[in-house]
């Protein structure tokens, strides 16, 4: 994800942060000052945010360390202001994998709350806090434990919402996987968490905007997951060279870069694979690369090799397309070359792929 800021690794896992935190930061110092409150409170509450992300961070590290388990490896985790992600390459498809990747993050919450309880005097800052005649709230650095353990209930329990993108969807499909399809789990699953964000939204409307916002993510989040899984089945049976392109345009490395230029503007992709007199890929010329030359204006003369990337990684013809769809989701159009034994057969990238299973839903056969 672009915009981050990378804070470093926590049990092998990369973690970063949007930089969009930042005005959730901003927001809470804003709340503190517009309300008459000071500095201390504003550090208060400014920690008790961080205290949060970080339950958050360990929510997350459940989910990674229950699909590592599986050996199903996590690139990262990204916090953003609405919570955290954990970018696990591929949720399992058993049924009782997933059920256990997915309730592990919700599971971590219901433990840090149940160790708060056990460690501090949590009922008795609630006993103070309901007996105040103040307005309730965060104040005191001694209340922390009392509102980290009503953090973690919260946590525990919105995340248990029968919906996607929340926990909750992926546990109600998992759950409904061990007597239905797959697919047919998946679409009663993203109904449930549907009707449930219309419910929300309506809400919303009345008394939260927040609640609004919310039914917003889950009703798209939702829709999303059923068409990535039906996506997912069109694609079975199927491998790479079934969708891959053998109308393709190639470069030589001593080209001149505004020949090349040309060449891409008539040509089918954004990118360009760059080969050697032996027919074998040097290189690859990307679209972007290209405009950022043309920008300069001095080095359209220059030959190609001089602007190629060299980091390109081939992709073998007869690996299973619904396999390689879940690469290529994450780079876009990235241009790939397949090869099978005796070298270059075509190319291959996200659009090309999505073009097949538009295909395939309109009831075309390979």
């Amino acid at each position: 994800m672009k915009n981050t800021l990378k804070l470093g690794r926590v049990l092998g896992t990369k973690l970063e942060i949007h930089w969009t935190f930042l005005l959730l930061i901003a927001y809470v110092v804003w709340s503190v000052y517009s309300s008459g409150g000071g500095a201390n409170e504003a550090l208060l509450q400014t920690g008790f945010i961080f205290a949060i992300f970080a339950c958050v961070v360990l929510h997350e590290l459940g989910h990674v360390q229950a699909a590592k388990y599986y050996n199903i490896p996590t690139d990262k985790i990204t916090l953003l202001p609405i919570g955290g992600v954990a970018a696990i390459k591929q949720m399992p498809e058993k049924p009782k994998q997933e059920l256990i990747v997915a309730i592990a993050g919700p599971l971590v919450n219901l433990v840090i709350a149940a160790m708060l309880w056990l460690v501090f005097p949590v009922m008795e800052t609630f006993e103070a806090l309901a007996a105040s005649e103040q307005q309730a709230g965060f104040t005191k650095l001694s209340q922390l434990p009392f509102y980290l353990f009503t953090a973690n209930l919260i946590l525990f329990t919105f995340n248990l919402i029968p919906a996607f993108p929340m926990d909750g969807g992926r546990i109600l499909r998992a759950l409904l996987s061990m007597k239905l399809d797959r697919v047919k789990a998946t679409k009663t699953a993203a109904t449930t968490g549907q009707v449930l964000a219309v419910g929300f939204f309506v809400i919303g409307l009345m008394y939260n905007p927040i609640l609004a916002l919310i039914a917003i993510f889950i009703f798209f989040g939702a829709r999303s997951e059923n068409l990535a899984v039906k996506s997912q089945q069109l694609l079975e049976g199927y491998e790479v060279q079934d969708a891959m392109s053998t109308d393709y345009i190639s470069v030589h490395p001593d080209e001149p870069i505004e020949d090349a230029t040309r060449k891409m503007v008539q040509g089918p992709d954004m990118d360009l694979l760059v080969v050697n007199s032996e027919h074998e890929i040097i290189g690859i010329l990307t679209r972007e690369k290209l405009i950022e030359e043309s920008k300069k204006g001095e080095r359209k003369d220059d030959s190609v090799k001089s602007i190629m990337t060299k980091k390109f990684k081939p992709i073998k013809d007869d690996i299973p397309l619904s396999e390689i769809y879940m690469t290529l989701q994450q780079k876009r159009n990235k241009l790939f070359p397949v090869t099978d034994g005796n070298g270059l057969k075509g190319v291959i990238n996200l659009n090309k792929i999505q073009q097949f299973i538009m295909m395939r839903a309109k009831g075309f056969q390979y």
